[in-house]
């Protein structure tokens, strides 16, 4: 592939395409050791295992991490969904998330959780909180999603409606109304 051939917003776009993956893939972790055994200890507990020794996981240290985890996920998908201010509260929301990945994980180390799993979750929101202050710096850069599928509307100020329009919807005009009547035909409104 030539380099005339590569679109104007193609670094952008694979700048915007990297933070969502590595944003998802911290979130994901961060979900999958929020399942995994934090803390081990002998005699009773909230889930004794045969034997007497009890075990507690990352959701059970700390209950709002597998949820907050899914919206770090989500959060992710919505990098590429949304548009320019949209994107920018998105990447607000990754930063906090992150925020308390690092510091939630922080406080159940010194409460005795084992140090392997935590540690993996503070990793993990380090890495969504960057990938949070990338989308908010580069929101306005990053295309949008469906761009190239963007309808365009003719010259400024021409003050044609545009849209999906069924008769009798204010927001189409007497063409629209015509071209949904002519299909309600058969016929073939673009011909």
């Amino acid at each position: 592939m030539s380099e005339d051939s590569v679109p104007a917003d193609a670094p952008a776009r694979r700048r915007m395409t990297g933070v969502v993956a590595v944003c998802a893939l911290a979130s994901a972790v961060a979900l999958w050791a929020s399942g995994r055994t934090w803390a081990t200890w002998d005699g009773p507990g909230p889930s004794t295992l045969p034997g007497g020794a009890a075990s507690l996981t990352g959701a059970g240290t700390l209950p709002w991490l597998p949820a907050t985890a899914l919206v770090a996920l989500a959060g992710a998908g919505a990098l590429v969904a949304v548009p320019g201010l949209l994107r920018r509260v998105v990447g607000g929301v990754l930063v906090l998330i992150g925020v308390g990945f690092v510091a939630g994980p922080t406080t159940a180390v010194t409460e005795g959780a084992g140090p392997l799993w935590p540690v993996v979750v503070a990793a993990c929101g380090a890495v969504v909180t960057a990938c949070g202050v990338l989308a908010i710096r580069e929101a306005g850069r990053w295309p949008g999603l469906g761009a190239r599928y963007a309808r365009d509307d003719g010259p400024a100020g021409a003050g044609t409606p545009t849209g999906d329009t069924r008769p009798g919807d204010s927001r189409g005009g007497a063409g629209d109304a015509a071209a949904w009547r002519a299909l309600d035909r058969g016929e073939d409104p673009t011909v």
